[in-house]
């Protein structure tokens, strides 16, 4: 989760950054382009902070966070499945983050994973 965190931390300067070159600024759509870039500047921002913040409170072993972060992954892979297929087509790119967000998750899920947020268990 903080690797996920800091992915969406990086996208958000390298959006605001893709708004100012050439290829975006000179292109027919334009202004339709920037303003979703800045969309998806602000989306990525707001998903930082809490998938930061749960990645670090799940290396404090804090149960209220896996289950955070299970419902988190199940919202993201949930979103990413109905982006994945579209007018009977499968988009590949979104494919391969759907089954890695998928691989996550049964992780996730896993007994072992939930017995590791016991502190009596595992000490």
């Amino acid at each position: 989760m903080i690797v996920l965190g800091m992915l969406y931390a990086m996208c958000v300067p390298l959006l605001l950054y893709l708004t100012t070159t050439p290829d975006v600024t000179q292109d027919k759509d334009a202004q339709q382009a920037i303003h979703g870039m800045r969309i998806g500047a602000v989306e990525c921002a707001i998903l930082a902070a809490p998938t930061l913040l749960l990645g670090v409170k799940l290396l404090q072993r804090r149960r209220w966070a896996y289950w955070l972060v299970v419902a988190n992954l199940g919202i993201f892979a949930a979103a990413l499945a109905t982006g994945t297929f579209f007018e009977f087509k499968i988009e590949w790119g979104a494919f391969c983050v759907l089954l890695v967000f998928l691989v996550v998750l049964i992780f996730a899920l896993l007994p072992a994973t939930r017995r590791e947020l016991d502190v009596k268990q595992s000490a």
